[in-house]
């Protein structure tokens, strides 16, 4: 059954990441996705931003989770967001 916390724990930590491919699909694609990455790594002032438009993915995942009714997942996946909010923090006020 897909309607666990854990699950969604792994929902909201493998969310970013799509989220993350997504944002190079919409504004990126003259470049070569590892030369996105390495744009990515070396712009030390856009990286908290990327991330925090990554974080919109897992935003899509958590409503769908809640109008499917799987509140265990939908728990899961805001656990597995706020992992990442250290992250973030440190990203936007570290450049």
């Amino acid at each position: 059954m897909v309607k666990k916390t854990s699950t969604g724990i792994l929902f909201g930590l493998i969310g970013p990441i799509i989220g993350f491919w997504c944002y190079y699909l919409m504004h990126f694609t003259e470049y070569e996705p590892l030369y996105y990455f390495k744009l990515f790594l070396l712009n030390k002032g856009k990286q908290g931003m990327i991330m925090s438009m990554s974080m919109l993915f897992n935003g899509l995942l958590f409503f769908v989770a809640l109008k499917i009714n799987w509140l265990n997942t939908a728990r899961g996946i805001l656990i597995g967001s706020l992992i990442y909010v250290p992250l973030i923090i440190w990203l936007k006020f570290s450049a």
